[in-house]
């Protein structure tokens, strides 16, 4: 069976949980991946996939970074037999709205049970902001987070069978047309599920309601999932988004199947750059810990951030830039990772002056949407290297 070739969706408005389909990737031995921003999906990037996955974060960030022209391009990749996998945001983005920028893409028949005309009521504490938020002039809202249990409607596609947990944080519950398939629903709830409202609107909300759906549009197929099926703590649940991927190979891309990497035999060369990238990486995790001990978040967009989530791309790139430093890189390769190393210390110096902002009772939302954005960027360059780096040594295993 060959691998698909899976881009993922890490430009303006994702949040740091596109990192987990990076893990999912990585354990599958899946080595064709790449991440895309709004401006390399508009430039038909898109042509050299078979899948393309948006994770959380900002649906109408990502709506208005994509505009029109990405919706477009979007489109026609899932049209000519491409898969389109959207968790969290992700699946929002591909449902049914009137509420522009979300009206360029309308592809599944699918609408938000949790949306109410007025905000429901929340009580007060520490999690209330992220109950709920304006949706055009409505609310979704969000009565539960974390571990969740679903119910499989459709066991016989997947290993998985029966009921398995997987995290929601602000995704959707569906109510899915006729044309539509229902993969698994919302049945119950577990013991670290956290209650943003009361249970008995979390119980009307999302009990029995869709949780992954399934739909095509042509010769393409849509995967929209309201729970992190791809959060790399819940094992049962990767694995029904393993089945969903394994296998998918466009039939166009097929007959002239190129991969995203040259199999060239890595080398140790570049191994300096990749020292001074390391040294700044230990630097902003400092500077990053440092910060968890205030109790402090950041409104960026439409997303609440917390210095927990800096640390997540942080100690994703620190988990991993040890065995590029071991296995070398291609010499082509070493601007590359010297650019990351420079982009590292641009943002431990914004992680050291949000702390003394934040130390000097300042309003850091501005720094800190600056480290977001430097957190993101940095991410981004480093896996586009990284699973190159995986690609080459698969290649020179295989000779």
């Amino acid at each position: 069976m060959v691998a698909p070739r899976i881009g993922v969706y890490t430009g303006t408005g994702s949040s740091h949980s596109w990192l987990w389909f990076m893990t999912l990737c990585e354990r599958l031995g899946w080595d064709e991946v790449c991440c895309l921003d709004e401006a390399t999906l508009c430039r038909d990037r898109l042509a050299d996939c078979d899948v393309l996955a948006v994770s959380g974060g900002d649906t109408f960030a990502i709506a208005e970074a994509l505009g029109a022209a990405g919706a477009a391009t979007i489109r026609g990749f899932i049209e000519g037999g491409g898969l389109y996998l959207g968790a969290c945001a992700g699946a929002y983005l591909a449902m049914n709205s009137s509420k522009p920028p979300l009206h360029y893409f309308n592809w599944a028949p699918v609408k938000i049970a949790n949306l109410s005309r007025l905000r429901p009521p929340a009580p007060a504490g520490p999690l209330v902001e992220k109950f709920a938020m304006a949706y055009g002039s409505d609310f979704v809202y969000h009565p539960a987070r974390d571990a969740v249990q679903l119910k499989l409607e459709d066991p016989g596609r997947s290993r998985q069978t029966g009921c398995l947990a997987a995290p929601i944080y602000g995704g959707p519950a569906m109510i899915a047309g006729p044309e539509v398939k229902v993969l698994a629903r919302y049945s119950g709830f577990t013991p670290k599920t956290v209650f943003l409202s009361t249970r008995t609107l979390a119980d009307q909300t999302l009990i029995d309601k869709a949780a992954i759906v399934k739909t095509t549009l042509k010769n393409g197929t849509l995967f929209l999932c309201g729970p992190h099926m791809e959060h790399p703590r819940f094992p049962e649940a990767n694995a029904v988004v393993a089945d969903m991927l394994a296998g998918h190979n466009r039939p166009v891309a097929a007959a002239h199947r190129r991969r995203y990497h040259n199999a060239r035999r890595p080398c140790a060369k570049g191994a300096g750059t990749l020292v001074h990238l390391r040294r700044q990486l230990s630097n902003a995790r400092i500077a990053a810990a440092g910060l968890e001990w205030t109790p402090v978040s950041w409104l960026v967009g439409r997303k609440i951030y917390e210095p927990a989530h800096l640390r997540e791309f942080i100690e994703a790139i620190w988990s991993r830039v040890n065995w590029l430093q071991k296995t070398g890189v291609a010499q082509e390769h070493i601007a590359a990772a010297g650019l990351l190393a420079d982009g590292a210390a641009t943002v431990s110096g914004l992680l050291r002056n949000l702390k003394a902002t934040l130390d000097g009772n300042g309003d850091g939302r501005a720094i800190a949407g600056q480290v977001v954005e430097g957190l993101r960027r940095l991410a981004m360059d480093f896996f586009n290297l990284y699973f190159l780096a995986l690609a080459e040594v698969s290649a020179c295993a295989r000779k």
